[in-house]
């Protein structure tokens, strides 16, 4: 049966939260990173030793407790001429009035 424009095939949406499987591995990992003291200590002796974790351990890390947040600070100013800003107008004016075209057209 074809789909109707504008129709889904999934009217009402994905499930909120994660799916058995995510919940499942959460969980391995999360009991591999805080309940297995062999695992904990030979993770710390490798960094206290310099060597950077592996792939696989920060992959279990941020599958057992989330990524860190990042955060990026933008600082500075943007400088622009007059004739920059009256063709940034323009241009912006333009796609307005296609935009409106389009609409009395559907």
């Amino acid at each position: 049966m074809p789909w109707k424009k504008g129709q889904s095939g999934n009217p009402k949406g994905k499930p909120p939260g994660p799916n058995k499987t995510t919940r499942e591995i959460r969980e391995l990992a999360s009991n591999l990173t805080t309940a297995n003291p062999e695992w904990i200590k030979a993770t710390q002796e490798r960094l206290l030793e310099g060597k950077e974790p592996s792939a696989v351990v920060v992959t279990l890390l941020h599958y057992a407790h989330g990524k860190p947040t990042e955060s990026v600070n933008i600082s500075g100013s943007v400088e622009s001429d007059a004739a920059s800003v009256v063709l940034l107008e323009s241009r912006i004016a333009g796609l307005a009035a296609a935009v409106a075209a389009r609409k009395t057209t559907e």
